[in-house]
């Protein structure tokens, strides 16, 4: 199956570069178990008369979770605002913004989102997908080792070619082996799709497309990468500047605990006894020794003594597993909070803000890669409804505004504050407010009560009482 799917990755996107995709997916691979644990095994010395320790605490794992977590266990906010068109342009535009959070949250936006942060800090790079299923949109995001891209020669964020592909079932046999592939290529302005299901042979066992026409002008996918460098189509791995000193962690841990094993326990040591006493020695709680004295040791006397260790640790153990664990929290920018940092630094707001700005800095570096994805998202959902008979917003004239929202619990007093200024200022609409922070409620039946209760009471007042502070009833 490998070889076959390697052919076809070398012969649609070139040899060199699709060798160079293939050898990194494998590599992805390797990063992908070294996150999950198990590929952090390692080789002991044969010969041994022990079973050497391994034991491992995978920090790496906590880690990318923790920072994934900051960054995506809140969703941003996706909001439009309106560009010129006047009161019809505005009301489409505010429809639309509904139409789109419904979209996301019929696809599990939340959960997906966190997911894919883990695969692209694990496995370097993701791909957002959007495309139709049964009559409705579908966004699904798809992990490195499962595609393989090529991007234009002017652009390298435009896409020119990728190719999805993973195995339907484990079998071994090449003709029982079913490999789903689906490749999405530029040619002369248009997006051609071929799609089908193959054999470890590259047979096709069913080809549902072959140079389809799409109708789309672009492939229907938006690679993201972490950290990337100019030019770069790959990204970087946060797992992969983990793993020196997580290999340094385990095995510190493991030959702790082969020392504790050989030196806490005292040992009985015999003296001059015969071979019959040592072969007939019980040790066990009440048990008497019968102490002969070997025959052959003439004016000896036989003698039994506990041999006790003076095994004992000083602090630099734990300092250096300390060590090794700050390095690990600073290559991620991550606080390592303990319970005497927390006493030394207190639990004020500020404090805590304090405690996690270089986390909050880092995210914002990563959120310069993403951003221009959730815009791309919100315009091929535009797109897309279009070009399959779904839905037309292309009357809508619109920005796409992303607000970055971490779980720092004590800044949501400030952000309703910041957002109630916003509303005054007329810069945010009532129903976006109400979309953020009461998202369970019915939100056209709020704004016809405020419509009603600021009629009621605008006699000789310019809002009434229904509506936000410095914003006339719309």
């Amino acid at each position: 199956m490998m070889n076959w799917l390697q052919t076809r990755i070398s012969q649609e996107l070139g040899p060199e570069y699709g060798a160079q995709l293939w050898m990194d997916a494998q590599e992805n691979i390797r990063l992908y178990a070294y996150y999950q644990g198990v590929g952090q095994a390692w080789n002991t010395p044969q010969g041994l008369d022990y079973r050497p320790n391994k034991t491992t605490v995978n920090h790496t794992k906590r880690l990318i979770d923790k920072v994934s977590g900051f960054m995506f266990s809140r969703a941003p906010e996706i909001t439009l605002q309106p560009m010129g068109g006047g009161e019809d342009n505005a009301r489409r535009v505010r429809e639309l913004e509904r139409h789109v959070r419904q979209v996301l949250e019929q696809n599990g936006w939340q959960k997906r989102l966190l997911q894919a942060g883990r695969d692209c800090f694990v496995g370097k790079r993701v791909a957002l997908k959007v495309g139709v299923h049964g009559g409705r949109l579908v966004i699904r995001f798809r992990p490195s080792m499962e595609f393989f891209h090529d991007v234009s020669v002017d652009d390298v964020e435009k896409l020119d070619r990728i190719i999805f592909a993973y195995g339907l079932n484990d079998k071994k046999e090449a003709e029982a082996q079913r490999i789903w592939v689906q490749s999405w290529r530029m040619q002369d302005g248009r997006c051609l799709l071929t799609e089908g299901v193959y054999n470890g042979f590259g047979t096709a066992v069913r080809e549902d497309f072959h140079d389809a026409e799409t109708g789309l002008d672009a492939p229907p996918a938006y690679v993201i990468l972490n950290e990337g460098m100019t030019s770069d189509v790959l990204g970087d791995s946060d797992v992969a500047r983990l793993i020196a000193l997580q290999d340094d962690y385990n095995r510190m841990v493991s030959d702790d605990q082969d020392a504790l094993r050989f030196h806490m326990f005292p040992q009985t040591v015999f003296t001059d006894a015969s071979e019959s006493c040592l072969g007939s020695i019980k040790i066990s709680p009440g048990a008497i020794i019968d102490l002969q004295t070997d025959p052959s040791q003439q004016g000896r006397q036989a003698k039994v003594a506990k041999l006790e260790t003076h095994f004992s640790y000083d602090e630099r153990f734990q300092n250096s597993l300390d060590a090794l664990l700050d390095n690990m929290y600073t290559l991620m920018s991550c606080p390592r909070v303990t319970p005497d940092y927390l006493k030394a630094a207190g639990a004020s707001g500020k404090a805590l803000r304090a405690m996690y700005w270089d986390l909050q800095c880092r995210c914002e570096e990563r959120w310069a890669e993403w951003d221009p994805a959730l815009v791309w998202l919100v315009r091929e959902i535009v797109r897309q409804e279009k070009v399959y008979g779904l839905g037309d917003w292309t009357d809508c004239h619109f920005a796409v505004r992303i607000e970055h929202l971490y779980p720092l619990s004590q800044d949501e007093e400030e952000e309703r504050r910041l957002d109630l200024e916003e509303v005054a200022q007329r810069v945010r609409s009532r129903r976006s407010y109400l979309d953020k922070w009461q998202p369970g409620a019915d939100a056209d039946r709020e704004l016809a009560q405020m419509e009603t209760e600021a009629s009621g009471e605008a006699g000789g007042h310019g809002g009434g009482a229904g509506a936000f502070p410095g914003e006339r009833a719309l």
